[in-house]
């Protein structure tokens, strides 16, 4: 696989967590930044296997500190939300 074949296979399964019951029952939209997109791909992705590790890593780097951040801030209900990795950290930015 090319790179753009896993970067939109990483896209599509963060695409995925909008349908989680927690997202949902928050009344959230979640959208995703390039970079964040560009580094789930990287980490994510094994010569060997493939993108079979995607999912593992975007439970790894994304959802525990999504849902870290929506229990310490409630605030954000409601909100569209753009996920994004800079400095090596995830970061949650309201669009809305």
């Amino acid at each position: 696989l090319d790179h753009e074949a896993i970067r939109k296979i990483a896209r599509k399964e963060l695409e995925e967590l909008n349908e989680r019951a927690g997202v949902r029952e928050r009344d959230l939209r979640l959208t995703f930044s390039d970079d964040l997109i560009d580094v789930i791909a990287t980490e994510g992705f094994d010569e060997q296997y493939g993108a079979r590790h995607l999912q593992r890593t975007i439970e790894q780097m994304v959802v525990g500190e999504l849902a870290n951040t929506l229990l310490d801030r409630p605030e954000l209900e409601g909100n569209t939300l753009l996920v994004d990795y800079q400095n090596d950290r995830l970061h949650l930015q309201p669009t809305s």
